[in-house]
């Protein structure tokens, strides 16, 4: 199976935002718009961690920006976490740490006002790169620990070492 090119993730991302947009002009019940916008979100935000590993910062925005407001339909939802966490990781790259840190407290509480399994190790890892990186090196060691204690829960104790490289991967 080959992997897909960033240039295919943003075609489909465009493509799922069309057939959303489409299926909100023509007033679709929300039972059949909520699962067009799920795929959305995944779309792009999976599109926009591409753009942002290949530097093209203005574009990762955008489609951030775009899913953003897409996930405020659904404030309390898993991928309005995983958004708010991607903006960080963009906003991280732009030197904006404090906008960043915003984002990740906004995604640590969808997560934990959600009861959320998914993502909640990451958003701790990136909480602890952004304190470090502001100067709050205990702050940054508690989060990590966290993290830590989250994987292994989730891995049943698995060494770091043996999880897919993406998975502790920080942008």
């Amino acid at each position: 199976m080959s992997k897909r090119r960033p240039a295919d993730e943003g075609s489909a991302a465009r493509y799922a935002r069309k057939v959303l947009h489409q299926a909100l002009t023509d007033g679709a019940p929300p039972g059949d718009v909520e699962p067009l916008r799920n795929v959305f979100l995944e779309l792009a935000n999976t599109h926009a961690l591409q753009l942002l590993a290949a530097d093209d910062l203005e574009n990762a925005h955008k489609v951030l920006s775009d899913a953003d407001l897409q996930a405020a339909m659904n404030p309390e939802g898993p991928l309005a976490a995983v958004t708010a966490n991607n903006l960080a990781c963009y906003y991280r790259r732009k030197g904006q740490l404090n906008e960043a840190l915003k984002q990740l407290r906004r995604a640590s509480e969808i997560e934990v006002l959600s009861s959320l399994p998914r993502g909640v190790a990451d958003t701790q890892i990136n909480m602890c790169v952004v304190l470090s990186e502001l100067g709050q090196h205990q702050s940054a060691k508690d989060h990590a620990l966290r993290a830590l204690t989250l994987i292994e829960a989730e891995t049943g104790n698995e060494p770091i070492g043996a999880l897919p490289i993406e998975r502790v991967a920080v942008y």
